[in-house]
This record gives structure tokens, sequence and C-alpha cells, in this order.
């Protein structure tokens, strides 16, 4: 698997998970930790897309460390607002 495919997919479940509440989120302008959400969501988004390019494991390795720990944030973010 390529690193785009890899990142792409990445992208697909980021988005299958968080879409909807994101779109809700950040449509709405909260100013407290769902504009945090927001803002990592759209980062991972951005992360996901530079790395489609890199094909170094060493630094995909590292990048998907700093991508888990994004998406148990959001996780327990996300959580605290249901």
């Amino acid at each position: 698997m390529t690193a785009a495919e890899k990142y792409t997919l990445k992208q697909r479940n980021l988005k299958t998970e968080f879409a909807e509440q994101y779109s809700l989120w950040r449509e709405a302008g909260y100013v407290d930790d769902r504009a945090i959400f927001c803002n990592i969501y759209e980062i991972y988004l951005e992360s996901c897309e530079d790395m489609k390019a890199v094909e170094n494991i060493h630094i995909q390795c590292a990048v998907n460390a700093r991508l888990s720990d994004d998406i148990q944030t959001l996780r327990k973010i996300y959580s605290r607002f249901q």
C-alpha cells in the first residue's frame, strides 16, 4: 500500500467517525473544547494530505503516532459533549 493510499484511508476513517459532528460544531462557532476539536480535525486532514507524498517509513511512524494521539483527543472531546 502506498503512502497516498494509507493517508487517504486515514482521512476517510476520520470523516466517517467525525465529519457530521465537525460540521455542526464548526458552523455553530463554539469557542470551547469544540473549537479545539474542529482545529484538530482540520490539522489531521491537512497532515494526511501532506503525508501522501512521503514514503519514508521513519517519518510515517512519527506522524502516525501523532495522528493516533489526535484521534484519541477527538474521541475524548466528542464524548464530553454527548
